[in-house]
């Protein structure tokens, strides 16, 4: 009997050990799949419970390893992981083996970039040589390991003499404990756009997380700095179930860039600010832009003519280079050139802001002098067009991990970014850097309130309208969300300003400094002030209405009635200023070309703004005398009742009326 009994808590022991065995080997070709599958943050805990099993298995500490070094801000964790898996290696590894406890020899190659990455760079030089010395020349990392050394040597530079700044994290108002990053700043800094893979506050994308890494989908979100405070951040009107991520904003706040995926294909899209503070349905940039290739950032010149963005196309000088497209004139872009060896090399280049100056390009690029994954760099436009040897931004703006998405104010002085760091509250942060030792960009920074006496609210359609000495072209400036209005002047040239609420104006004509300035202007508006014959309020000399067939937007300048009011201003306005107001609308009929009826009607009014210049400068009229005072679109007429063939109840609300004084 007691034989028997031995033998039963024998047999009950072997049962237990190999249920056990049998555990750890699923749980381990599990997280073993997971890697394959490049899923290493759901395969890190099971890798963490196996190795609290067997705590000196260099295999599974070398798996942990790994899994830190692919993770977005917890890369110093690795370092301890990787250490123990040197001190067992074998250069007979079996990656799928349970059994295995040696680690291979890459160990060494990741235990170095884990030094990198934590500044104990000659360890991480030594151990890149060590990792060399067991490998062959055909190894698929060989060819890699001079460019880290090289990244080393860098940084051993760089942090040597550090650049004097300040970084600071954006706090908890703006970043979360999810990826918040890409931002984008208006550049007197009062409104920052980012991209967020955070829970939205009201959970209506809890149950919509991406197979690939369990993750929110990309949303745009908004903030605005109120006397030196920022607002809760607020998704903005276009985020879908899908990704949406902002890659830049235009330096007069009026288009926002985005990256969509496309089913892997990464397109460049556009969406405008219209005049309800919503964005436009986003539309894809043209085929000179996006192509079958991955199209990851862009950016707008401050004069809108010219479109900086990111490719990996084929014949490129590297991987991912920045290219330039021109503007022609009938406002499509022309086909882009490579910016050249200057900018871009055999690494990969991203993330482009081309700053209001005009002059000077940040970007990110794992080539140049980087000290580690992407830096920052800058670049200056000198007089002949060519961009002149990029410069590292220095450390401690350049880590010795990924710094991308840089953007900086309008001085030049303060930059922003968003950046991997362990102390941060999610796993990608949004930081601003004081720029201690840059001088001051030489822009001119126009601050404007305007208010009208008597009235505690403004008209929608008050705004600015700047004209250049010597240019042929007016810049409308529409107030922001504090009712403010700004600017970029460019240095030392001339300027005339009209100030426009309703139908009464002032001007006033500015020559801008050598150097930065901020130019403040408080214009008040008095009702029971008198009209003169200069003002908007003068005799109307012309008007012309036109009706839109649906989805149409051009006007047509053949029609007799047109040509009759172009012919009036030429004959009574040959000399001084034109005052120009254009009122279009949309019926609610829906539409797929323009995305909205009110992309529609903004599109009608663009349209007809376009035509009248035209037509005006054809006949000799300077186009410095031609001012647009009030454009106002809307969306009028019955709601949509799903009869489109009923056109006497919607067509009289697709029209243009253009009124000239």
């Amino acid at each position: 009997m007691k034989k028997i009994c031995v033998i039963l808590l024998f047999s009950f022991k072997l049962l237990g050990v190999y249920a056990q065995e049998n555990t750890f080997k699923q749980n381990f070709k599990e997280a073993n799949t997971l890697i394959e599958e490049n899923q290493f943050k759901v395969a890190l805990p099971i890798w963490l419970k196996l190795q609290k099993q067997q705590p000196t298995n260099s295999n599974l500490n070398y798996k942990i390893g790994l899994c830190y070094m692919e993770s977005s801000n917890q890369k110093g964790k690795a370092l301890s992981y990787l250490t123990t898996a040197s001190k067992n290696i074998t250069t007979n590894y079996d990656p799928f083996a349970h059994s295995e406890k040696k680690a291979p020899v890459e160990v060494y190659y990741y235990l170095a970039r884990a030094q990198h990455l934590n500044y104990k760079l000659d360890k991480a030089i030594s151990n890149y040589d060590t990792f060399r010395d067991g490998i062959s020349k055909k190894h698929y990392l060989y060819k890699d390991i001079d460019r880290q050394k090289k990244y080393c040597d860098n940084a051993k530079i760089a942090i040597a003499s550090p650049i004097k700044t300040k970084i600071t994290n954006m706090g908890n108002v703006i970043n979360s404990k999810y990826e918040d990053y890409s931002p984008a700043i208006l550049f007197d800094e009062s409104t920052i756009y980012f991209t967020s893979r955070r829970l939205r506050n009201d959970s209506s994308n809890l149950y919509t997380t991406e197979i690939a890494d369990g993750k929110f989908y990309e949303d745009i979100y908004v903030a605005h700095q109120y006397n030196g405070s920022w607002s809760k951040p607020e998704p903005i009107n276009i985020n879908t179930s899908g990704h949406e991520a902002v890659v830049n904003i235009s330096s007069d706040g009026k288009t926002l860039f985005l990256y969509q995926d496309d089913k892997g294909d990464g397109n460049i899209y556009q969406s405008t600010l219209m005049e309800d503070g919503e964005w436009s349905y986003p539309t894809s940039l043209n085929s000179n832009i996006n192509q079958k290739s991955q199209e990851t950032h862009a950016h707008l010149s401050p004069d809108g003519k010219s479109l900086y963005f990111v490719s990996d196309r084929k014949n490129g000088t590297g991987g991912k280079d920045i290219y330039v497209c021109k503007q022609l004139t009938n406002g499509n872009w022309d086909a882009p050139q490579n910016v050249g060896n200057a900018i871009n090399t055999t690494a990969d280049e991203d993330g482009v802001f081309i700053h209001p100056d005009g002059k000077t390009m940040y970007f990110s690029s794992t080539g140049h002098n980087s000290i580690g994954g992407y830096d920052v760099f800058s670049s200056k436009l000198d007089e002949n067009g060519n961009w002149s040897k990029p410069v590292n931004m220095g450390y401690p703006i350049n880590s010795t991990d990924n710094d991308l998405f840089f953007v900086t104010s309008a001085d030049g002085k303060r930059g922003y970014y968003s950046s991997y760091q362990e102390d941060g509250f999610g796993e990608k942060d949004i930081y601003r850097i004081s720029l201690e030792n840059e001088t001051a960009k030489p822009i001119t920074l126009l601050a404007a309130t305007i208010e009208i006496h008597g009235y505690d609210t403004l008209s929608k359609n008050t705004l600015l309208t700047i004209i250049k000495k010597g240019s042929n072209e007016a810049t409308l400036t529409y107030r922001k969300e504090d009712g403010s209005f700004s600017a970029i002047l460019q240095p030392e040239s001339q300027y005339h300003i009209t100030y426009f609420a309703d139908t009464y104006t002032k001007e006033e004509d500015i020559t801008t400094p050598a150097t930065y300035s901020k130019l403040k202007r408080k214009i008040i508006l008095n009702y029971s002030e008198p009209k003169d014959n200069s003002s908007t309020s003068g005799a109307e000399i012309a008007s012309y209405q036109e009706y839109f067939n649906y989805n149409n937007k051009s006007i047509n300048t053949e029609h007799p009635k047109y040509l009759n009011v172009i012919n009036k201003i030429i004959k009574e306005k040959s000399t001084g200023k034109i005052y120009v107001s254009i009122e279009t609308s949309a019926s609610h009929v829906p539409t797929k070309t323009f995305g909205s009826n009110k992309n529609l009607a903004k599109e009608r009014a663009k349209d007809a703004k376009s035509v009248i210049i035209s037509s005006l400068a054809s006949k000799g009229i300077n186009k410095e005398n031609i001012i647009f005072n009030a454009i106002k679109q809307g969306v009028n007429g019955p709601e949509y009742n799903s009869d489109y063939n009923n056109k006497s109840i919607y067509e009289k609300y697709q029209y243009v009326i253009i009124t000239i004084k």
